[in-house]
């Protein structure tokens, strides 16, 4: 590389360009396929760190650039390794007899949650036709008639008890509809009012007071009738319950032991009988309301919904632990909800009408979540750090736009929650969170950082040729051949920017492939070929392609000023980047210099004129100190020059323009004019050393195009930074013409470099006295400094 410096580059220097002897007659057909995470190893390893540690906090963040395969791969090998691990159990809701407002939570073996629910459907059923039936039996009247009987003979005892009593106080008892009625005897018959009134007073007196003995003596009877009827309802109840017991029992006993051991499930059907045995009546009612014996609108069908039982999670169909992976991480979506009906205004719910959310589904097992997904929804987001933070699931549907209009909302048994989650996203997040959100750090403790390149080795190049054959015998119907893959293999060189990396951006690679594939069968040919791939490639460069055109364009037509012949005191071409979206192309832009006497020093016009960034100003500044560092150590610099990028009416920010600024004002202090057949990009610092720069290949290929555009002359070139050789990839056009000979690239280490090859004179040694080389470029640049500094 030294010998280079300052020099000519090569054809061979200019891309990678891999041979691939060993594919050599081969096609995608005969290339055993491979996986693309072949190319993640440490972002893997992490993940199988983050993935099989149970300890608490140790979830994943996958970090990566977009494009580079983190959600597919990172899905597809969390899959496989769910797939060994125990399928976790079914979750139910079912009512609390006790607390209805706070459903019990059912754990239940995998697949057993929906014959529960099938089978208790069917008891309740059988509950439904078989209470009403056995309890109007012909056996069970039988019983009811015996206790009716003993009701009757017990009340007739009471009532000839009060009866002897009221005959011994010389009354009459008489029973009406009314109630009792007493009258007063006297000489063995009743007497009515006027009978009374004629009596004596010794007589009424008397009558009196048998009378209020009498009163207390019905009270005593009143009160021994009322707990008889009581204990003849409690006994009625009794028997019926007993009976509603004697039919339950049987089917709740079969539901116990087919899904023993399960003691929860033990407690519930217990919970379900004492239920069913105090609301036995509820059978009738619906009965009554099915046959129309009952007006309906009088009264509320029941619907038994205490009854029934909600199942949650149905693992039935899994085979493994759950991969779970959420597109739309709502809180709803994440956390759960419950449905609603409407009524009065009002919102109704149950626990019926509880549904899951996607920390329910992936429980046991892995939530995969992009984090730019879930940042949008902060309380879905504040959600899935408690739940994390207290490893329980609770249900805590509620919009706060209609929580006035809920009559009452549920809270459900919380969830054990033993689940993995796996956010994917950029560095930019990870560490925009890592700083700001405490619980960030404590939740996600693991790091996955998928790279956006990979050293080029043999071992990697195969893992990419076998990759690009995978995704070749999956999406495409024609075979590649090898120079197509050759070709691939530079686009993803290329997309690194260095000779030595691949850029694994998939979707890069796969949008290419499937372009070429299309345009092969368009043409009718058997297999995709170098010139197919070329054809997909600068056909998505062409689609994004429209400002490029209209700039260069203006540059052609002569509205852009722009020369790339002849020689011009203080201008010279610099070169910079244009991006609109994702595609970025190369433009030269004039900039000059004017030198004159005054104490203002370098005037970078774009920083006066507040167009500048603080990275271009930056570069300026130190151009000031390597002019002052070189040309000022005797006296003083007592100069005035301005600076400019030419026809630039936006921001210019970025020091790759340093060094072209340099040359411009060394071209203009020294009245020696710059070959404008060469465009310079590269950064100094204040010993003049060039320093690499981004955006190398655009940058050449813009002043090439335009070159090309006015006409190849073979003396036009770029200089580049001697770092920047092993950032090459330039295009086949840039390639065939410097190996004809007709476009040059220069590599440069230092300033001196670079001004010869822009002006073709020595830059010149400074002597021990201070002085330098004759006639060379710093001689005479140091001689027009001290003739300004004289200037008074």
């Amino acid at each position: 590389m030294n010998k280079m410096s300052g020099k000519k580059l090569k054809a061979k220097n200019l891309r990678y360009y891999p041979l691939l002897k060993k594919y050599e007659g081969m096609t995608t057909k005969d290339i055993k396929p491979s996986p693309q995470f072949v190319f993640q190893k440490r972002g893997f390893e992490a993940l199988d760190f983050g993935v099989t540690i149970s300890k608490k906090g140790f979830n994943i963040y996958v970090s990566g650039d977009a494009g580079t395969g983190k959600t597919s791969n990172v899905k597809k090998h969390v899959e496989e390794i769910a797939s060994s691990m125990p399928v976790p159990d079914d979750v139910l809701y079912v009512n609390n007899f006790k607390k209805p407002d706070e459903p019990k939570l059912l754990c239940m073996p995998a697949g057993t949650g929906e014959k529960i629910v099938r089978d208790m459907d069917e008891t309740l059923d059988y509950f439904i036709h078989q209470i009403p039936r056995q309890l109007e039996s012909e056996s069970f009247e039988m019983q009811k008639t015996e206790v009716v009987r003993w009701y009757q003979e017990e009340s007739q005892k009471n009532y000839q008890e009060i009866e002897k009593e009221a005959s011994e106080l010389n009354f009459s008892l008489k029973s009406t509809p009314n109630g009792l009625v007493i009258n007063p005897i006297l000489d063995s018959q009743p007497i009515d009012r006027e009978q009374f009134d004629k009596l004596s007073e010794e007589q009424k007196d008397s009558i009196r007071k048998n009378e209020e003995l009498l009163q207390e003596k019905l009270i005593a009877f009143f009160h021994k009738e009322r707990v008889l009827e009581k204990e003849y309802k409690e006994k009625m109840t009794k028997l019926r319950q007993t009976m509603v017991r004697l039919i339950i029992s049987q089917p709740l006993r079969e539901l116990k032991k087919k899904y023993s051991p399960s003691e929860s499930f033990d407690n519930y059907l217990e919970d379900v009988a004492d239920h069913l045995v105090d609301n036995f009546e509820e059978f009738f009612l619906y009965r009554d309301i099915q046959e129309g014996k009952i007006d309906p609108s009088k009264f509320t069908e029941p619907d038994f919904k205490e009854y029934k039982i909600n199942l949650l999670i149905n693992n039935k169909e899994l085979e493994g632990a759950p991969v779970v992976y959420e597109t739309n991480p709502t809180y709803q979506n994440v956390i759960g909800y419950f449905e609603y009906e409407e009524l009065h205004n009002s919102l109704f719910t149950d626990f019926t009408k509880m549904k899951p959310g996607a920390l329910h589904r992936a429980n046991g097992g892995f939530l995969i979540i992009q984090a730019n997904d879930i940042l949008k929804n902060y309380y879905a987001w504040a959600a899935l750090k408690k739940s994390m933070r207290n490893r329980s699931l609770r249900m805590g549907d509620i919009d706060i736009d209609f929580r006035h209009r809920v009559n009452i909302l549920p809270d459900p048994e919380p969830i054990p929650l033993n689940v993995k989650v796996i956010l994917i996203g950029d560095d930019y997040i990870f560490h925009l969170l890592y700083n700001l959100d405490l619980d960030f750090r404590r939740i996600f403790r693991v790091k996955a950082d998928f790279g956006s390149t990979i050293d080029i080795t043999s071992h990697t190049t195969d893992a990419l040729v076998g990759f690009i054959s995978r995704v070749v015998m999956e999406d495409c119907s024609l075979p590649f051949d090898v120079s197509a893959i050759r070709r691939l293999l530079h686009h993803s060189s290329r997309g690194s920017e260095d000779q030595k990396k691949y850029r694994i951006h998939a979707s890069d690679l796969v949008d290419v492939i499937v372009e070429a594939d299309y345009w092969a069968k368009s043409k009718k040919k058997k297999v995709v070929d170098e010139k197919t791939v070329v054809k997909a490639i600068e056909g998505q460069e062409k689609r994004h392609a429209r400002f490029k055109e209209r700039h260069y364009e203006s540059i052609k037509r002569g509205k852009i000023l722009i020369d790339v012949t002849g020689e011009k005191t203080g201008q010279i071409n610099g070169l910079a980047v244009f991006s609109v979206g994702d595609f970025s192309f190369g433009i030269p832009s004039r900039i000059t210099a004017k030198v004159f006497a005054g104490k203002r020093g370098i005037i970078n016009i774009e920083r006066e004129a507040r167009l500048s960034g603080s990275i271009h100003d930056k570069g300026a500044m130190i151009l000031a100190g390597y002019i002052g560092s070189m040309f000022a150590q005797d006296k003083h610099l007592s100069i005035t020059a301005s600076i400019a990028f030419e026809q630039s009416y936006g921001g210019v920010d970025g020091d790759s323009a340093s060094s072209t600024e340099l040359y411009a004002l060394l071209s203009a202090i020294s009245e020696i004019p710059i070959k404008q057949s060469i465009a310079v990009t590269g950064s100094i610092n204040q010993n003049g050393e060039i320093q690499p720069i981004g955006g190398v290949n655009e940058k050449i290929e813009g002043f090439f195009e335009i070159c090309n555009l006015r006409g190849l002359s073979g003396d036009q070139g770029v200089v580049i930074p001697v770092q920047n050789v092993e950032n090459l990839n330039l295009s086949d056009k840039v390639v065939e013409a410097v190996e004809k000979d007709k476009f040059h690239i220069y590599a440069i280490k230092n300033v001196v470099e670079g001004i010869e090859i822009l002006t073709g004179i020595p830059a010149g040694k400074r002597k021990k006295n201070g002085s330098f080389t004759k006639d060379s470029v710093f001689d005479l640049v140091n001689r027009k400094v001290k003739a300004l500094s004289e200037v008074k």
